[in-house]
């Protein structure tokens, strides 16, 4: 079974939203949200599993975003900067809530669903990484721009994740995406702490 990769909108990045983010909040947080929301959405509630805390998460990825974008600092595109704070949201509730899958599901998962819940069983490093790459389509070179890390080490740990979620759902890995081979964690990326990780948490609705 293979992962469909979501077409995604390639536009702003940072810098020139953060300059609309002072000139007008109101007008680039709807920008944001008209042209971003959906991906983030999708994003978080593939990493969460919960629809509900996802829309609540969702939400806060762009209010933070708004609040950041004055100072922020990075040549990445607006997406891709999105989904970083989107993720380390979901780091900070999944620490709080234990949210490892979606507790709402009735009836046996489907493939995708089995898929999904081995991933969101992976270590953070792990299950980010494919995410962003597999099912938010961002490349290496834009990760590690992202990550601040160099191209191969963001392979190198691609190749790790796939490695671990092969085991992890007991398969050959035939139909995992992108046919990767796992060749193991060579260089300890995957032990790192994530770059998406907020010190101190985030309140994202109630507790």
């Amino acid at each position: 079974m293979g992962v469909r990769v979501r077409d995604r909108p390639v536009g702003l990045d940072v810098g020139v939203w953060a300059r609309l983010c002072r000139e007008d909040p109101v007008k680039a947080l709807g920008l944001a949200v008209e042209e971003h929301g959906d991906c983030v959405l999708r994003l978080v509630y593939l990493r969460l599993g919960d629809r509900q805390v996802a829309e609540r998460v969702a939400e806060e990825t762009f209010l933070r975003a708004a609040r950041l974008a004055p100072g922020a600092r990075t040549t990445c595109s607006l997406g891709a900067w999105l989904a970083s704070l989107a993720l380390g949201l979901c780091r900070s509730v999944a620490r709080r809530r234990g949210a490892r899958g979606c507790s709402g599901r009735c009836g046996p998962p489907s493939g995708e669903e089995r898929l999904l819940d081995a991933m969101r069983g992976l270590p953070s490093r792990s299950a980010e990484l494919l995410l962003l790459h597999y099912w938010s389509g961002y490349g290496v070179e834009e990760i590690a721009a992202l990550w601040g890390v160099p191209p191969a080490t963001v392979r190198a740990g691609l190749r790790a994740a796939v490695s671990l979620l092969k085991r992890r759902l007991g398969r050959t890995g035939r139909s995992l995406p992108g046919g990767l081979e796992g060749t193991g964690d060579e260089n300890g990326f995957l032990q790192r702490d994530s770059p998406f990780e907020q010190e101190g948490g985030l309140r994202v609705g109630p507790e």
